[in-house]
């Protein structure tokens, strides 16, 4: 029986989010000081391979998913498999910590070709009403992959070496390739969307990549000046530059032939609410999940092997809670899924800051699970009101809206939980007072959380 073109993108999709989320993305923390040690770099240059990978994401997302519509969606997906292979064969050779950082931005630019192109024809095949099904399929596959990445990072690295992690990758993606020929045809741009490439938004774009990224790094360079006395000067400046680049981004927008994002959209209000709730998720998901382990090491004083084991609690929820809630999404609508979500979160936010001095662990991981499970249902139904909400010309914007305003609340949650574990750290020397730290900083979070959804 031959199956339709969205059953096999979504076949793609979630191989290729399953084997993202499983090797090189959230886990990767856990070898940092493995990686840091084979460079001799510091960790204030490490960290920059995280930074990087969100910079490629925040940055580029928008821009690249406008390409998509000039031309064939096919060739471009096997372009971004092409340049990932690459990049992370490089990062596998590399001796210099400063490669392996631009490596990471380009790999993170370059796969937003396959994150775009590849949900769109999966979910987007799906009628409205049954969106929510389909991207419950998404979150079931990076669900698996987030549950199995934490001991699968550490076993790699153990046994193989870090660089293992990114040539098995490479390889992987080297294999999709022809896989991406077989069950895709040619995709060329839908007749609504095709546009002359002298069309194409090339000021818009170069504006938009240049105040993303200034944005995110003037974040994080303010908050290793606060925690380090450096000098303000380079952030200030580059926070200037965000907004003016962003100013005249809006402007350019509005004046375009074919604006890269039709700022209507946000006359959608289910579309700006998503955009919105993706922020303030993206903002508590990256200060929680940088805290967490410092908490649980300099807090509890748990080994490295037993905190990774019990993290992995926060995304045991999400393979059946992501289907779950894509199918309540459908029946209820995505807005009286997200709520209940939203509140369930807090309970386990209010929950981790209240674990108190010396927890059990089977508290801990039911925490953890509470916590998880609010962030799993509430993702699924924000990603599907954007896609229930654009209409069909515009789906592209569903995953670049997305994963930017995501990102962006992830990045400044990063500078947030940075900065709340470097001041925890010089007010103690962990135990009892890095504890009530932390626990007040995970107040805040839920506080600026709840006022945000």
């Amino acid at each position: 029986m031959r199956q339709p073109l969205h059953v096999k993108a979504m076949g793609l999709h979630m191989f290729h989010t399953f084997v993202l989320t499983l090797a090189t993305t959230l886990a990767l923390p856990v070898v940092l000081p493995t990686i840091a040690e084979d460079f001799n770099a510091p960790v204030t240059t490490v960290v920059w391979i995280l930074i990087a990978y969100f910079l490629g994401l925040g940055g580029a997302t928008v821009a690249l998913g406008d390409i998509t519509t000039y031309f064939d969606r096919r060739a471009l997906v096997v372009l971004g498999l092409a340049v990932d292979v690459l990049v992370m064969s490089v990062i596998f050779f590399t001796t210099d910590i400063y490669v392996f950082i631009i490596c990471r931005f380009l790999s993170a630019a370059f796969r937003v070709f396959l994150w775009v192109i590849l949900q769109v024809i999966a979910i987007g095949g799906f009628p409205p009403e049954r969106r929510g099904k389909a991207v419950g399929y998404s979150m079931f596959a990076s669900g698996l992959g987030l549950v199995l990445s934490t001991t699968f990072t550490g076993f790699v690295a153990d046994n193989l070496g870090w660089r293992w992690l990114f040539m098995g990758t490479s390889v992987v993606y080297l294999a999709m390739i022809p896989a991406v020929f077989l069950l895709l045809p040619k995709l060329p741009p839908e007749a609504e969307n095709r546009k002359p490439l002298s069309e194409f938004d090339f000021l818009g774009s170069v504006l938009l990549v240049v105040g993303a990224i200034a944005l995110i790094t003037s974040g994080q360079l303010l908050v290793l000046g606060l925690s380090s006395d450096a000098s303000t000067a380079l952030p200030a400046v580059l926070a200037v530059t965000a907004v003016a680049s962003l100013a005249g981004f809006v402007w350019v927008e509005l004046h375009a032939e074919a604006p890269i994002l039709k700022l209507s959209i946000f006359r959608i209000p289910s579309v700006t609410l998503a955009a919105a709730q993706a922020t303030v998720m993206g903002f508590a998901t990256g200060s929680i999940g940088l805290m967490l382990p410092f908490m649980l090491r300099l807090g509890y004083g748990w080994s490295q092997a037993h905190l990774g084991n019990v993290l992995i609690a926060q995304n045991a929820a999400r393979p059946p809670a992501g289907p779950v809630a894509g199918y309540l999404s459908d029946k209820f609508g995505s807005v009286a899924v997200f709520l209940p979500a939203a509140g369930i979160n807090v309970i386990g936010q209010i929950g981790l800051a209240l674990l108190g001095a010396s927890p059990a662990v089977h508290v801990v991981v039911g925490v953890l699970l509470i916590w998880g499970t609010g962030q799993a249902v509430m993702q699924t139904a924000n990603m599907r009101q954007i896609f229930a909400s654009l209409p069909a010309n515009q789906l592209h914007l569903a995953p670049s809206l997305n994963l930017t305003m995501s990102t962006l609340g992830i990045t400044a949650g990063f500078a947030f939980g940075s900065l709340a574990i470097d001041r925890a750290q010089d007010a103690s020397e962990g135990g009892a007072a890095f504890l009530d730290r932390m626990d007040e900083a995970l107040l805040v979070v839920t506080v600026l959380f709840t006022i945000g959804i």
